[in-house]
């Protein structure tokens, strides 16, 4: 019966009739592509179901035919109208491959309705190379994005930069601030892979890192990029024009971010202006605090700076600059002053600035100076030291200093003096057990305090 239908299907056909005998029908192979090869759909579309043939197969060939006979250089209307036409046939048949109907209306150069079918496609993946392809930058990136997967996005990036100007790579990226992230990566690992400079080559075109990140909307990294670059550079000049465009950035508040901590960085950029401007005096031929080839000194904290200012015998000048540029307070600039002539080894001197200025004008405590002459093993004067220190929180730590420099008998003075409590009597048997021969200087202070 089914054979009889295709037949009488065959024979009744209204513009393509084929007058066949049924014995001649039953010889034939491959019936449905022969009527698809001779453009007869609506017979195709008549007995697919009678032969069980795949039927979306049928649809993609007659739409791919409407396509192709498509005139060239027809308007964008009439490529709009056929696809209005042919999607609403083909939008309940299930399994249709849109990405062939698209790939061949491209082929016949016909993209408007190549655009409209691809749309439809599910498959990401396979939709992402047509969108390149034609130069269709925005959905590309748009499902590149989709995917989470960062070498699809790059990949994308890649052609994209081949292809368009500096100045259109930079206008298409700013429309996506969601993949900016990635974009400025991207550029990065360029920049890597190529010889040393923010110069990187694209085609004829040359890709400026810096410049491009400067053009991107969001001047968030373009600002970590500077502060990043001041530490990188190796020219001081470099250096210099990265603070100044920092700073510019910061006191035109022009960071759109809510958490964006102004105050802090315009205070840091100022430390650091003056850091620099402190440094490259240091480099003066006057100073020669800082050789001009060492940019590793150039590095150096402004504490380490001072240390060298001092051991140079610049305490006036460094004085002055940390008035004018820091004001790092006067404890800090005496002990510094100290530890610089500790460092040169003029103790004598220490002791006797100590005496002249005292410990109070220069906002110094027994613990700093006995700390001091403890580290550079000039144990003798830090025990005059220690002995001052009266704060009840440094008993314990200046007893162990002692016993460190092997000052058993000051040790022995300092815990018969200070305390009358069991502690005292196992503290001094402790240092007994190590020198039993102490045992009759300890009897002496017992007597001599009272104890």
């Amino acid at each position: 019966m089914q054979d009889i239908r295709i037949v009488n299907n065959l024979r009744n056909h209204p513009w393509q009739p084929r007058y066949i005998t049924y014995y001649e029908y039953k010889s034939m192979d491959n019936i449905i592509p022969k009527l698809l090869s001779q453009q007869n759909f609506s017979l195709s579309f008549k007995i697919a179901p009678l032969l069980n043939y795949d039927i979306q197969s049928i649809y993609q060939k007659y739409a791919i035919s409407n396509i192709k006979r498509l005139p060239i250089g027809c308007s964008k209307e009439e490529e709009e109208k056929l696809y209005t036409i042919l999607f609403y046939k083909l939008k309940n048949i299930p399994n249709i491959s849109y990405i062939t109907i698209a790939k061949k209306a491209f082929k016949y150069d016909k993209n408007e309705i190549g655009m409209k079918f691809l749309e439809h496609e599910k498959s990401i993946l396979t939709k992402i190379p047509q969108y390149i392809e034609h130069c269709k930058w925005d959905k590309a990136l748009n499902l590149a994005y989709e995917t989470c997967d960062k070498n699809v996005l790059n990949t994308v990036l890649d052609k994209m930069i081949k292809v368009e100007t500096i100045k259109d790579f930079i206008s298409i990226i700013n429309k996506h601030p969601k993949i900016l992230q990635s974009v400025i990566d991207f550029l990065k690992n360029y920049n890597q892979i190529m010889p040393k400079g923010d110069d990187t080559n694209f085609g004829t075109e040359k890709i400026n890192f810096e410049n491009c990140l400067k053009s991107l909307k969001n001047k968030e990294e373009y600002f970590f990029y500077l502060l990043e670059k001041i530490f990188k550079s190796d020219s001081i000049n470099e250096r210099k024009k990265c603070v100044r465009i920092a700073k510019e950035i910061v006191n035109n508040n022009i960071i759109d971010k809510p958490n964006f901590d102004y105050k802090f960085y315009k205070n840091y950029l100022n430390d650091l202006d003056n850091s620099m401007k402190f440094k490259i005096d240091c480099m003066d031929k006057k100073n020669n605090i800082i050789k001009k080839q060492d940019l590793n000194s150039f590095d150096n904290s402004i504490y380490d700076c001072y240390k060298i200012g001092v051991k140079a015998d610049k305490y006036e000048w460094i004085e002055n600059q940390n008035k004018n540029l820091f004001e790092m307070g006067n404890k800090k600039l005496s002990y510094l002053r100290l530890r610089g002539l500790a460092e040169n080894g003029k103790f004598s001197v220490i002791e006797n600035m100590i005496k002249q200025y005292t410990l109070k004008k220069m906002g110094l405590s027994p613990i700093n100076i006995a700390e001091l002459f403890f580290e550079f093993k000039e144990y003798d004067r830090a025990v005059e030291y220690i002995k001052q220190i009266k704060d009840s929180q440094y008993y314990e730590y200046k007893i162990e200093m002692l016993k460190y420099m092997e000052k058993y008998v000051d040790a022995l003075e300092v815990i018969i003096s200070d305390r009358e409590t069991e502690k005292m009597i196992f503290m001094v048997n402790d240092i007994l057990n190590k020198r039993p021969d102490l045992r009759i200087k300890a009897d002496e202070l017992y007597r001599k305090y009272g104890k």
